[in-house]
């Protein structure tokens, strides 16, 4: 339930994110989250902090500088928001809690097919991005009927405005 629910977040977050980041700034938040389970693992799990993981930590900050540095002048530059910040924040945290709840479950679970608990979190993940998108779509259809309406009543004239009409 809560993988699912990360999944859905995730998805919802980095679409988000594509709107008012660029693709590579959302892309690199995305990547970056993969510090969250592996700090997780290190602080909660006392797994060892090995040489290896400290240059892999140093060499994705050096790449996320030279990604995000201005005098890369082959991408769009978009100006850094507080939106921004919090849409790359929203994609960081939720894809690194993802993978957090997936370590719990590889930890704690017993007797529990990973196959399994892959299947139900995608199937609750389609469920809540199926209740999103279909509430988007009745907000959208209101709203398009609503400025249909307001056009009907431009084109009328004010004779036609005047008139009373029968509710039946």
């Amino acid at each position: 339930l809560l993988f699912g629910s990360m999944i859905a977040l995730c998805q919802l977050v980095t679409f988000y994110s594509l709107r008012v980041t660029t693709v590579a700034l959302s892309n690199m938040c995305n990547t970056a989250s993969v510090l969250i389970p592996t700090l997780f693992g290190i602080i909660v799990f006392k797994e060892n902090f090995t040489l290896g993981t400290g240059i892999g930590i140093v060499l994705f900050f050096a790449a996320a500088y030279l990604i995000s540095s201005k005098n890369n002048a082959t991408t769009e530059q978009k100006p850094f928001t507080f939106k921004t910040f919090l849409a790359c924040l929203g994609v960081f945290f939720s894809n690194g809690l993802g993978s957090v709840s997936m370590q719990l479950f590889a930890r704690y679970s017993v007797g529990v097919s990973e196959s399994a608990f892959m299947f139900y979190s995608y199937v609750f993940t389609s469920a809540i991005l199926l209740v999103f998108v279909s509430v988007l779509l009745i907000q959208a259809k209101r709203k398009l009927a609503l400025s249909s309406d307001a056009s009907i009543k431009q084109t009328q004239t004010p004779e036609q405005m005047q008139k009373p009409r029968l509710l039946v």
